[in-house]
Formats: C-alpha cells, sequence, structure tokens
C-alpha cells in the first residue's frame, strides 16, 4: 500500500509480513527502512538503494518474537483451581 498512489518523493508501505509479524516499510529514492511494527517498531533494514547496500548488521542469532509481558501471559492462562486436599507440609 503506497499511500494516495505516491510514485516519487517519501512513501510507506504496510502490505508485508515477516514469520507472522507486520513489517512497515518508510523509502524514498536513495533510501529504504524496514520496521519490524510488531516488535516495538524494530529497524531491520536501512539500505541505500543506489548502491544496493544494507548497512545494518546481520545477526548470527534467529529472530526472536516480540516480547510479551508476564501480566498478559497470565491473562491468556487459565488460573489453576486450588487443591482441596492435606496441606504438605515440608520439615
Amino acid at each position: 500500500m503506497y499511500t494516495h498512489g505516491r510514485k516519487q518523493g517519501c512513501r510507506i508501505s504496510l502490505d508485508y509480513t515477516y514469520k507472522g509479524m507486520r513489517i512497515g516499510y518508510l523509502e524514498n529514492e536513495q533510501l529504504r527502512v524496514g520496521v519490524l511494527l510488531d516488535k516495538g517498531a524494530d529497524i531491520f533494514e536501512f539500505t541505500y538503494k543506489p548502491r544496493d547496500v544494507d548497512f545494518m548488521w546481520q545477526s548470527p542469532l534467529a529472530l526472536r518474537p516480540p516480547f510479551v509481558s508476564t501480566a498478559q501471559r497470565a491473562m491468556a492462562r487459565p488460573r489453576p483451581t486450588p487443591s482441596r486436599g492435606r496441606a504438605l507440609s515440608i520439615r
């Protein structure tokens, strides 16, 4: 999606995903910047288009999934029901 059908100047594209995460591209005639929107706007691509040079360091480690807070995990997971048996004592 290029906003307003723009073919030159600065534009944004939000039509892509990578491993289930939304990607936004900001670009003009000289630069292209790729942003992982679901990872808190992490920049993963910074390319100088005339020379096709990407200035971002490429990690040998795999891309980690987006962070999920412990509060969100607790809300998504059902709480265990308390047991009705005797309490164990530790000596």
